[in-house]
């Protein structure tokens, strides 16, 4: 595993000694247990990647720490804290590290004078990020007096006396550990004193309220919905998953759902940022990195906090961390990470009670809505577990490449010593139980993992575009089906994924999303055989059953009006036709034929050019990144089309395109240099 090619090296070398007979018995095992067990058992898998190699504290130098620092100092020195902060930064980043407080010395230094320069930037929050940490790994006792000292004003600037008050008395009590002189102590505790004085003031004074800001500079707060679903709590009230033959599970609308409304708001079960990102996003929370801290053993890296780095280290990156370099080198994508990340986050203990449930076989797998005795949707990795795999579609080269992977994640679990942990809560084979579930959510992934995006910002909003940043299970989104005609689209506030209404969706119509195919984007045919390709299904929306065209090629002269009651097509105006009194012929009366409600085609007309009109002014808006101003028109714009118009139609296309853009443009954002 040392060069770059290492996996491939491995899996072709594999390759040269499968016959046809290989995959002749591959194709004829009936589970995924059995199809590992079946590889793992012929002579060409024995010991595959068993040479796989855990770096310990790769990249990491208490020289190189030392040396950032003292640049940091310099700068400092001389009032530039911009780059004292980056200099400081690299410092931290580079500086071995231990969770435990032990031999901590470069990093402790490194942080606590980033937090002398975050606060002379004013950035009191993150300067008191610091300081914890400092203080939580180890900062000299004869030194501590200082970062309390420090810690007090930050409190102070940020009107937070209580916690002012405690740092400075802390502070106070530090100063015995101090190397100072008696003459020293007795001036910094005088100093001290006045500002505890000053602290015990303002606490009996009424505090000021905090300044709310959302975590996207006051523009992009996170939508989300008045009253969640029952059944579903990651979703609205308005949603609910039925089953039938024809479609198998599928998202449904309970109750009327008004454009821009938001059906579904759901954290990821499992998730991985793509290596792209790691020096801009926390590699657990997405969160766009300002004042960084590293992982303690790796350089590749990086976290918003130490709470997140805790919680990463505790849940899976201190089994990966070591192997994150190997994997990375395999250049198996995001795919290897995600389906190891499941096992880990996951744990064995459930995996194991999990499968042990007769549930969880494969048939009623299913056909189950996996709700629990109260009827509530469990997701998490039993909904997961329980989404369809396409075993049956896949070919037998493509199930044995899949197997190589299997393997590759096994081997990591071994070498960690995570199979060994295991090894006696699990009857049977360790290996082949949870080589059968890897392969299992190999497959599952690759129809079911949902790229979480970010926009990279152009000159103008039709030039900015969404990019990968990370792959994840969302298993309510996992729920809903797709539409090459979607009313619904998928943005993402950090590694959140909402759900937005694109229009006006009505009680009883099916909620759907797009899975990369767009029939105004691409033609049907080669559309149908992609989705067919990657997803195992033949598309059967109404763009595709109308055989709806391009973009460009839309009607946009006249529109096909349609009756406001029943959605049934409206006759032309006859003014000619009997019984028409003039008021009538003056509005272009028609009365539908289905529910014989009156019309007035002129007045729909005349009103949907004043529309029209509208959204041209807020398409222009958007575009120049007005997203505010241009939203509710562009909404009132949708719904009055949903209301009157027939699809397909141009302009119903360029307003819920713009209106995808505005959505994704308020979430996830970023403008690369």
């Amino acid at each position: 595993m040392g060069s770059m090619t290492g996996y491939y090296v491995t899996v072709q070398k594999m390759l040269s000694q499968v016959t046809a007979n290989t995959l002749r018995e591959l194709s004829q095992r009936s589970s995924d247990e059995a199809r590992v067990s079946y590889v793992m058992s012929q002579s060409f898998a024995k010991g595959a990647f068993r040479d796989i190699q855990a770096t310990a504290s790769e990249g990491k130098s208490r020289a190189d720490s030392v040396k950032f620092r003292e640049e940091g100092n310099k700068w400092f020195g001389k009032n530039n804290h911009k780059m004292a902060i980056e200099s400081y930064t690299r410092a931290i980043l580079i500086a071995p590290g231990d969770l435990e407080g032990k031999d901590n010395e470069e990093l402790v230094l490194a942080q606590a004078n980033r937090s002398a320069s975050l606060f002379q930037m004013k950035q009191y929050e993150d300067s008191l990020a610091d300081i914890a940490l400092a203080l939580k790994y180890g900062y000299p006792s004869a030194l501590r007096y200082k970062l309390y000292d420090r810690q007090g004003r930050c409190c102070m600037e940020l009107d937070r006396p209580a916690d002012a008050l405690e740092a400075f008395e802390n502070g106070d009590k530090s100063l015995e550990q101090s190397k100072l002189d008696e003459q020293q102590k007795s001036n910094a505790r005088r100093a001290i004193t006045k500002q505890i004085e000053l602290c015990k003031l303002k606490v009996s004074g009424a505090p000021k309220p905090g300044k709310a800001e959302d975590k996207f500079g006051g523009l992009c707060q996170e939508p989300g919905f008045n009253a969640p679903s029952r059944r579903y709590p990651q979703a609205s009230e308005a949603f609910d998953v039925k089953y039938c033959l024809e479609k198998g599970r599928h998202a449904m609308a309970v109750q009327n759902i008004k454009v821009g409304d938001t059906v579904v708001k759901e954290d990821p079960y499992v998730w991985v940022l793509d290596p792209s990102q790691y020096g801009y996003r926390c590699y657990h929370c997405f969160k766009v990195l300002t004042y960084p801290v590293g992982c303690t053993q790796c350089m590749r890296v990086r976290y918003c906090s130490e709470t997140c780095r805790t919680s990463a280290w505790e849940s899976y990156h201190k089994t990966e961390c070591p192997y994150l370099p190997a994997m990375l080198m395999s250049r198996t994508g995001n795919l290897t990470s995600l389906v190891l990340r499941t096992i880990l986050v996951t744990g064995m203990s459930k995996i194991i009670r999990y499968k042990n449930n007769p549930k969880s076989d494969q048939h009623d797998a299913q056909f189950s809505l996996f709700t629990d005795s109260k009827g509530v949707y469990m997701g998490g990795f039993v909904g997961l577990y329980g989404l369809l795999t396409h075993t049956e579609h896949r070919s037998p080269s493509e199930l044995l490449q899949y197997c190589f992977l299997t393997l590759f994640i096994l081997a990591i679990l071994e070498k960690s010593g995570f199979i060994e942990k295991h090894s006696s809560e699990i009857k049977g084979d360790i290996s082949v139980v949870l080589g059968g579930i890897i392969l299992r959510f190999l497959q599952i992934t690759a129809c079911n993992g949902i790229e979480i995006t970010e926009m990279s910002i152009g000159d103008d909003l039709t030039k900015s575009h969404p990019e990968s940043i990370g792959l994840a299970f969302f298993p309510t989104v996992c729920l809903v089906n797709h539409s090459c005609d979607p009313v619904m689209e998928l943005v993402f506030y950090e590694n959140t994924c909402i759900a937005r209404a694109l229009r006006n969706i009505e009680e009883g119509q099916e909620l759907t999303i797009d899975y990369g195919y767009l029939y105004y984007v691409s033609k049907k045919q080669p559309r149908q055989l992609s989705l067919k390709a990657q997803y195992f299904f033949d598309c059967s929306c109404n763009a595709c059953t109308g055989d709806w065209g391009l973009r460009q090629h839309l009607p946009s002269a006249r529109p096909v009006l349609k009756c406001s009651n029943c959605g049934a097509i409206l006759p032309l105006f006859n003014p000619k036709a009997n019984n028409l009194s003039s008021s009538e012929i003056e509005k272009g009366t028609v009365t539908c034929k289905k529910c014989h409600l009156q019309e007035n085609t002129i007045e729909i007309a005349d009103s949907l050019q004043r529309a029209d009109r509208k959204a041209m002014k807020a398409l222009e808006e958007a575009k120049r990144f007005q997203l505010l101003k241009a939203i509710p028109v562009l909404e009132e714009h949708v719904t009055f089309m949903d209301k009157y118009v027939s699809l397909p139609w141009k302009d119903y296309v360029v307003s819920t395109s713009m209106l995808k853009q505005c959505y994704r443009m308020m979430a996830n954002r970023a403008r690369r240099n």
